[in-house]
């Protein structure tokens, strides 16, 4: 028995060096500490020690292991997730805080902020309406809107507070703003759909949902531009309990050693039909994670042209004269691409409305009307 333990304690360390097995490793942002070089001055003012323990820490054998084991009893035992801003609701659904604190309205700022910025916005969208231009403002789908009946137990909710969401509606509507609400369209869609659009171990819409939610998007960009795009055709929707990454991405970053549910996902093959008198419009798409779904199923790639992805944190994707690049805003030459493309879409989460458009409504606002106040 005392040869068992001795053994058993060696074999995180043998496993550190030998790496005889393959755990599968973490999934998420997960950041190692790295390993630290020895000096007699890093050894006399302690700081050596201090990184070299966290590198063991965060490099012993079977970490990952031990990390699944240890997610997965507090998830299984006490429905506690081991993911930022994760939690765990009735029936094996998982949210993100901040979608159902924004439906029940428990961080309303006011609409002082959202007035400005919408009146910004359609200006802007006149002045591009007037350069044959066009631009749409799609609301992403928000879990917390399509499953209300799945919030953990004792969450205080009123569904009928003010919000952001609901500032917005009311007032594209009142300035006559383009607009694509996925939101309601997707929780009209969830009693008749045969289709998920959104999963249980998900915060983003399903490859599924986001086929059709770009379908509806190109049809919008042909009614204002008065063109016709390439168009989606399903050839075949295969469906299957084995689901791509970007459909369990809350589950994926609990980091279980079981996935939390199975459920049955539909995969569509896609074609892009188009002929001589289709168009390849320009492209600028502002977006938080909600539109790397459509870059992973490659939409601009098949119905723009020169296209523009600039994400939340201020990176950029684009396709410029044939070439694909990634950059940061900062460096990007924006006003150009602005003055040589067709359409601006903006699309955001109900939680990221705060920031929509990552800052481009602002530098455009102010490119079109410098030194203009509202």
């Amino acid at each position: 028995m005392f040869l068992l333990l001795y053994i058993l304690l060696l074999l995180p360390l043998l496993q550190q060096q030998l790496h005889f097995l393959h755990p599968r490793p973490l999934d998420g942002d997960v950041r190692d500490a790295p390993d630290v070089e020895f000096t007699k001055t890093a050894w006399w003012d302690g700081t050596y020690q201090e990184k070299k323990a966290g590198y063991f820490n965060d490099n012993v054998g079977f970490r990952t292991l031990l990390v699944r084991i240890n997610n997965q009893v507090d998830y299984s035992l006490f429905s506690r997730a081991h993911a930022n801003e994760v939690v765990v609701g009735t029936g094996n659904y998982l949210y993100e805080k901040g979608y159902i604190d924004c439906y029940c309205g428990l961080n309303y700022p006011g609409d002082k902020d959202t007035r400005i910025r919408l009146i910004k916005t359609k200006l802007l969208q006149d002045t591009l309406q007037k350069l044959g231009k066009c631009l749409i403002v799609a609301h992403a789908p928000s879990k917390a809107w399509y499953y209300p009946d799945h919030f953990p137990p004792g969450t205080k909710c009123n569904a009928a507070a003010p919000s952001r969401y609901k500032d917005y509606l009311h007032l594209e509507d009142s300035l006559r703003i383009n607009t694509i609400d996925f939101n309601a369209w997707f929780v009209s869609m969830r009693p008749t759909t045969k289709h998920l659009l959104m999963s249980k171990q998900s915060t983003h819409w399903t490859v599924y949902g986001s086929w059709i939610a770009a379908d509806s998007l190109i049809k919008r960009s042909e009614q204002l531009l008065n063109i016709k795009m390439p168009h989606i055709a399903f050839s075949k929707i295969t469906e299957s309990d084995t689901p791509y990454s970007n459909d369990i991405d809350i589950a994926k970053g609990m980091n279980l050693l079981f996935p939390p549910e199975k459920e049955k996902f539909s995969y569509p093959e896609v074609k892009f039909i188009s002929d001589s008198s289709t168009r390849k419009p320009n492209a600028i798409y502002m977006g938080d994670s909600f539109f790397w779904t459509l870059m992973y199923n490659h939409l601009p790639h098949n119905i723009n042209n020169d296209w523009l992805f600039w994400y939340a944190w201020g990176d950029i994707v684009y396709k410029k004269d044939g070439k694909e690049g990634n950059t940061s805003a900062d460096q990007y030459d924006w006003v150009t691409t602005l003055d040589k493309t067709d359409m601006v879409v903006l699309l955001s989460a109900e939680v990221d409305l705060d920031r929509i458009g990552n800052g481009f409504i602002e530098k455009a606002f102010d490119h079109y009307y410098p030194n203009r106040k509202l």
